[in-house]
């Protein structure tokens, strides 16, 4: 629970960002660029839906903490695999390169790598952040970036291990910090859920459920659609979507009676969730590329 709202409020201030560039970009006027971040999950037209700013507001709205983890189950309408099929995915990357841009803060690091010796991992870790941060503004984060943000963090935790603080409490301390960096960064790295959706030829439906679930194991968004099929597949899921969170936002207590809109619980992501959620696991857990391994062919 405490991983679920500190990503969804990560992912809030991701979303928020985003529309603050384009508002700059496009409106450069405060009042147009609030009713534009309201539009998409209130009342959302063509270009929205196009975009995937309607769909991805309502994700947002279903995956809310204070949503009960059984909307996935209970999310039973069917989709078509086609419409799956033609789904532009993105990875939602933005949520955490912000998490790692606050982590790692000047006043950020726990005391144990504050030191002197850790100055020159420290920059190299926090300029490979900022690197992903502008990657990400623009795009993809490249992988060359990824791997210097994961060699800086190796030599961290090596002179870590070699220069150990007396104090336990410390150690302990910078040990759990470096598994939320170790965790967050393989997050940056590109899955291979596409093997997934090629598996998908042979399946004819399946379910809203699944469809949610599967973006949130491989930490996924509705990107932009650019083709007709693409744009098809949206019209079409939109409405499925949109019928489910209505539903259990209804359920969760969670509509303005007055107003017949969502309520929200937007504020900035406490950075100790993401450090208490990855405390119990080993490094070995958190290292290494991740990739998934499809089923061998019967």
């Amino acid at each position: 629970m405490q991983w679920n709202q500190f990503m969804y409020n990560s992912q809030l201030t991701a979303n928020r960002n985003a529309h603050l560039r384009s508002r700059e970009k496009m409106l450069r006027d405060i009042k147009a660029g609030n009713a534009l971040n309201k539009q998409a999950p209130a009342a959302p037209g063509d270009a929205d839906i196009a975009n995937g700013n309607a769909l991805n507001a309502a994700l947002d709205q279903i995956t809310d903490p204070r949503v009960h983890t059984s909307a996935l189950r209970l999310a039973t309408a069917k989709v078509p695999g086609r419409v799956i099929r033609a789904i532009p995915f993105v990875n939602a990357s933005e949520a955490v390169t912000i998490s790692l841009d606050q982590l790692t803060a000047e006043n950020g690091w726990p005391a144990a790598l504050r030191t002197p010796e850790f100055r020159e991992e420290r920059v190299a870790y926090s300029a490979a952040v900022d690197q992903a941060l502008n990657e990400d503004q623009d795009g993809d984060i490249s992988p060359q970036t990824v791997q210097r943000m994961r060699s800086a963090l190796s030599r961290l935790k090596a002179k870590l291990d070699a220069v150990p603080p007396a104090d336990r409490a410390r150690y302990g301390e910078a040990e759990t910090y470096l598994k939320s960096l170790y965790a967050m960064t393989r997050m940056l790295e590109r899955s291979d859920y596409e093997k997934i959706v090629a598996e998908l030829d042979s399946i004819k439906e399946t379910t809203l459920g699944s469809l949610l679930g599967f973006m949130h194991t491989f930490n996924l968004r509705f990107g932009r659609a650019t083709t007709p099929e693409q744009s098809a597949a949206y019209r079409e899921l939109y409405p499925i979507l949109a019928a489910h969170r209505d539903r259990v936002l209804k359920d969760a207590g969670l509509i303005d009676n007055n107003k017949g809109e969502a309520t929200s619980t937007a504020h900035a992501a406490d950075t100790s969730q993401s450090s208490d959620f990855f405390r119990g696991m080993r490094f070995d857990h958190l290292d290494g590329p991740h990739r998934y391994q499809p089923k061998p062919a019967k």
